[in-house]
């Protein structure tokens, strides 16, 4: 059947910013080849915490963090804030003397917590990654560890607004807490 094909090879394609149109005479052909967003990336250097709250606030959805430690406050208090809005809201840190000493009980919070052991899947290292994903969207990602001590630091993030590299760093984070399980 042409029309079942048609819109089986249609799933397959809109992927890749194509979409099959069919003309008057009833011939269809292939059209687009461009996605309609546009990929936005950013550095930054400076007012870091900042920025990281500012894209907080503005998730809908899904907050997932992957950060090798959490002590920073406010960011804490901006994730229950958002839990508590009913986003969607996960953490996966380091399972260590570091997080058991200084680390926030997000737990105690309500936020879904994963901790990694660097006893685990990973053998002895440790994760060491820095990425937040909002809305499966926006990825923050850079060297600026989410302590309460980065601000004195040299740090640095890119934002960027792009679903595939979201999707990409998205089954990173579903690795993380599937290999902490195995």
């Amino acid at each position: 059947n042409g029309e079942e094909l048609a819109e089986l090879l249609s799933g397959y394609i809109k992927h890749d910013g194509y979409e099959l149109i069919q003309d008057k005479l009833g011939i269809r052909r292939v059209s687009g080849g461009a996605f309609s967003d546009p990929v936005e990336v950013a550095a930054y250097f400076d007012n870091i915490r900042e920025e990281i709250i500012e894209r907080i606030r503005g998730a809908e959805f899904v907050i997932w963090v992957a950060v090798a430690w959490f002590t920073e406050k406010r960011f804490g208090n901006e994730l229950w804030k958002k839990q508590k809005e009913g986003i969607n809201v996960r953490v996966v840190v380091n399972d260590d003397q570091n997080t058991k000493k200084h680390g926030l009980k997000l737990a105690d919070e309500g936020i879904e917590i994963h901790k990694i052991s660097p006893n685990s899947e990973f053998g002895a290292k440790i994760m060491h990654n820095k990425f937040c994903i909002i809305d499966f969207e926006c990825v923050i990602h850079g060297s600026y560890n989410w302590t309460s001590n980065a601000e004195y630091n040299n740090e640095s993030i890119t934002i960027s607004e792009d679903r595939k590299l979201a999707l990409d760093f998205s089954r990173e984070f579903v690795r993380l807490i599937a290999d902490k399980k195995a």
